[in-house]
């Protein structure tokens, strides 16, 4: 499903960015990545795109990204094996201070071998989707989603 205009409501309405980066791959990648440029465009947030270039090219990328002024909010458009693997680089590369602020769009998330994330303060936000025909299941994650203090959980 496409869910950049979920990303999209999320980094504006709730986060309220302004400027931010956009790691893709792929073609898929690109395509949202246009859509997004559409919806950033009208609101006039400023976007950097950084294409990976494959696993052999996720240091580089990183390492430009980290040296860069500016760059700390980073949505991540890429498949799951890829995402994890940036995950673990920039969990290697100190990326993951209070600094930093990552939105997973792969709806995989949740799913990913995520361990390697739980000593970093960085606030990555990440999506899945529920199962709405199980309603009660549905509602009790709502209903705990609600309760979580919005200072500490924000999104």
């Amino acid at each position: 499903p496409n869910i950049v205009p979920a990303v999209y409501d999320v980094i504006r309405k709730r986060y309220k960015w302004k400027t931010f980066t956009y790691l893709y791959d792929d073609s898929e990648g690109y395509a949202s990545l246009q859509q997004m440029l559409r919806n950033a465009r009208a609101d006039k947030v400023k976007v950097k795109s950084r294409k990976l270039g494959g696993l052999n090219n996720t240091l580089p990328t990183l390492t430009d990204i980290y040296n860069s002024t500016g760059e700390r909010r980073i949505i991540i458009d890429l498949d799951r094996p890829t995402t994890e693997e940036v995950l673990k680089k920039i969990t290697l590369m100190q990326m993951l201070t209070s600094h930093w602020h990552y939105v997973i769009m792969n709806l995989d998330f949740s799913i990913m071998d995520r361990k390697i994330l739980r000593f970093g303060q960085a606030n990555i936000t990440g999506f899945q989707i529920v199962n709405t025909s199980n309603i009660i299941n549905a509602s009790g994650v709502l209903k705990r989603w609600k309760s979580l203090d919005g200072k500490t959980y924000p999104g």
